[in-house]
């Protein structure tokens, strides 16, 4: 019991003896620098679909198997031309498809890719309707082609996981889809958000 007491008195006494007297603890808190600034995290721009930091460092990784010889297998390292392709369409496409979103000339499928929501604007101007076809064409070839690239098994398109990797993509898309926005249900319907 008094060995106890001691302990406690020695704990209790402690920056006394070691002479912390000046200040109310022995512990010094520092906190850290924080600077605030406007400026999204890659993280951020990865879930809003800004993907230029991707872009630039976008590796694609393999190994690469070659009969033993007691060393490592070789790692290579290449980009995908392909993919980086596809972004880079997407990218450049961006603007124009929201324009034609607000139009109500546009709309998003269930399957990951835009459809053509009959307008009287282009189906009375055949150049526009062609225009915005031809947008549509390469919009949904870039999606086809980064979600295949994204699901390769063993260097092979897998049409299953792509078809999959795009209605997922769909729900990711529809969910941010703004006001007024023509999308696809499940059930195939078309509907305003």
């Amino acid at each position: 019991m008094t060995k106890k007491i001691s302990a406690i008195l020695i704990l209790a006494a402690g920056p006394f003896i070691w002479g912390c007297s000046s200040t109310p603890s022995c512990l010094n808190v520092v906190p850290p620098k924080v600077n605030l600034t406007g400026e999204k995290t890659v993280i951020e721009r990865q879930i809003i679909g800004d993907y230029e930091e991707i872009e630039k460092d976008a590796w694609a990784v393999s190994s690469v198997k070659r009969p033993s010889t007691g060393t490592e297998p070789e790692v290579k390292k290449t980009a995908d031309s392909e993919m980086l392709k596809a972004m880079n369409i997407r990218e450049k496409n961006l603007p124009i498809i929201r324009d034609h979103k607000n139009s109500g000339a546009l709309g998003e499928s269930n399957k990951g890719y835009l459809s053509y929501i009959k307008n009287e604007k282009y189906e009375s101007n055949r150049l526009l309707k062609n225009q915005l076809l031809d947008l549509i064409k390469s919009e949904n070839s870039a999606r086809k082609t980064i979600f295949t690239r994204a699901t390769l098994t063993g260097g092979k398109p897998d049409e299953a996981k792509a078809s999959a990797f795009g209605a997922e993509f769909s729900r990711e898309l529809q969910a941010l889809a703004q006001k007024n926005d023509w999308i696809q249900n499940n059930e195939g319907n078309w509907v305003r958000k």
